[in-house]
């Protein structure tokens, strides 16, 4: 756990100099709030087998869901999210950001780069496990089989996993002139090492959130300091990672003096060393509503791209 443990300085570090920078006078406080957890600690990783979260109403977390686990298979399926940092957010262990990706641009790192994200890498592997089945309801019960957890992680790559989301409704809160967002979507599924029957499922999902760069404090007819690009929805990938995104509603609302159209990305799907192509990825069908990368990726051997197959206004 060597990674989780840079991870988590990194992490606290980050957060240090950010309020050093702003030169804060009296203690600032931040709530995190998460609907469903499920990560490992600086001793042991989770491991979630057969997992579900379906059929929940999640209203004004910071975040719906974080996953930092391994699994065998997991479905986020017709669950209704509002008024929250961020939606559904998902990532591998050791998922980190995608090498090779065309086109170039930093939208991994400001998804996750704001102070709740950070603290809750820092702070969940503190957190004490579940004691029963009962506590996590459908999720695995991780401590029933050590012998078997254990053997599992000693593994030096993780087994292949099946996800699965479908049917979700999430509309996080709206961007301000003091408050921020994230994805409504978050699918941080790169990770060193390509394991062939990995399969990823996304579809019939309305996903709103993300944030537009803004030009200007409208109010104020100043350069704004608070704004970044972050996607609706992003997705990372290991080049040849057999995935479909399909009938989906993708939209990136913008904000406060946001340029409509210009910088506020949509749909974002990051897959690393894809300067010749991409394998194994379908994206079809999708309505799109902000910027995307889908007319930039190249299907390899064909030279063409996904963006016909959708309403795709970039």
């Amino acid at each position: 756990m060597q990674l989780l443990d840079r991870q988590v300085s990194a992490s606290l570090d980050l957060v240090a100099a950010n309020r050093l920078a702003g030169a804060a006078t009296a203690p600032r406080y931040v709530i995190i709030t998460v609907g469903v957890l499920a990560t490992g600690s600086l001793e042991s990783a989770t491991f979630l087998g057969d997992a579900a979260v379906a059929g929940n109403a999640f209203d004004g977390f910071t975040f719906a869901t974080w996953f930092s686990a391994y699994m065998e298979i997991l479905r986020l399926e017709e669950n209704t999210v509002t008024n929250g940092v961020a939606g559904l957010w998902l990532e591998t262990v050791d998922a980190g950001p995608v090498p090779g990706a065309v086109p170039r641009n930093p939208y991994y790192q400001s998804t996750i780069l704001f102070e709740e994200y950070q603290l809750l890498v820092a702070l969940a592997a503190t957190f004490p496990p579940p004691t029963s089945r009962a506590a996590v309801s459908r999720l695995a019960d991780t401590s029933a089989d050590q012998t078997f957890q254990t053997a599992f992680l000693d593994v030096r790559q993780p087994p292949p996993y099946s996800l699965v989301v479908s049917g979700n409704q999430v509309d996080v809160r709206v961007q301000t002139a003091t408050a921020g967002a994230s994805a409504a979507m978050l699918l941080a599924l790169y990770r060193e090492g390509l394991q062939p029957l990995t399969s990823i499922i996304v579809q019939s999902n309305r996903l709103c959130g993300g944030m537009a760069a803004v030009t200007t404090d409208v109010a104020a007819g100043t350069q704004a300091a608070f704004a970044k690009d972050v996607p609706a929805a992003l997705v990372t990938l290991q080049n040849g990672t057999s995935c479909a995104i399909n009938g989906n509603v993708v939209i990136n609302r913008g904000g406060v003096g946001g340029v409509e159209g210009q910088s506020a990305p949509s749909l974002w799907v990051m897959v690393s060393e894809s300067v010749d192509g991409i394998d194994q990825v379908a994206i079809t069908g999708n309505v799109l509503k902000g910027q995307s990368d889908l007319g930039q990726m190249l299907r390899r051997g064909l030279k063409t791209t996904w963006s016909i197959y959708n309403a795709n206004p970039s």
